[in-house]
């Protein structure tokens, strides 16, 4: 029988985040992601098993290791956890900056949390939270070889599907790709957007620079 459910606090919304996301994953996946030691996250994880949050793991050996893989709940289910968490976020905020919790009704806060679901589920904060990631070597690269430091960042690049690694060769994924495409695509917007500002005299001869460099 389920326990008690606690309040949901940023770590569970962390690691629901990444479930949902990438469908699965394991402890270590989800540690590299949020920058969060495995041992803390894997006991999150069972304690969102015991409140019924989360199914029990399903146990791989295809590797040759034993991992235990979670599964992402229901969006209906995230949904019901994030009213949850707001609720209770904004009574903390009500009683620290007012001394008392007003009075909000439940129909604004789900609106609330339906707005902050979008942009939860958005591509930019997905993008976002693989960048704080892979941001892990930064605290850890004065005492990790660079070797290690390289292998971490390219697991972390694979697990986040921006690069493929086989027969220790890696590459640019599809995903990857698209990452990167759109990043120039918009880069050379941004630019193009500068060259409504140049008098033909100056834009021929950004031409002829471009030209005689190519």
């Amino acid at each position: 029988m389920p326990k008690q459910k606690k309040e949901i606090d940023d770590l569970d919304i962390g690691i629901l985040y990444v479930l949902h996301h990438f469908g699965k994953a394991t402890a270590y996946d989800i540690s590299n992601v949020l920058n969060q030691a495995r041992g803390t996250i894997s006991k999150r994880l069972k304690e969102l098993v015991d409140q019924g949050i989360l199914e029990e793991a399903e146990v791989d050996i295809s590797t040759g290791k034993l991992r235990k893989i979670y599964k992402s709940p229901s969006i209906e289910l995230i949904k019901d956890l994030l009213f949850r968490y707001y609720k209770n976020f904004g009574a903390e905020i009500d009683e620290e900056f007012f001394g008392e919790q007003l009075e909000i009704s439940d129909e604004a806060i789900n609106s609330y949390a339906e707005d902050m679901l979008d942009y939860w589920l958005s591509d930019d904060e997905l993008l976002k939270l693989r960048n704080e990631g892979m941001n892990i070597l930064d605290l850890i690269r004065e005492k990790t070889k660079r070797k290690d430091a390289t292998a971490l960042d390219i697991a972390t690049l694979e697990f986040t599907g921006l690069i493929e690694v086989k027969n220790k060769i890696a590459r640019l994924s599809e995903k990857g790709k698209n990452v990167m495409t759109e990043k120039l695509v918009n880069s050379i917007k941004e630019d193009l957007k500068l060259l409504k500002d140049l008098s033909r005299e100056d834009y021929n001869k950004l031409l002829n620079e471009i030209c005689n460099n190519k």
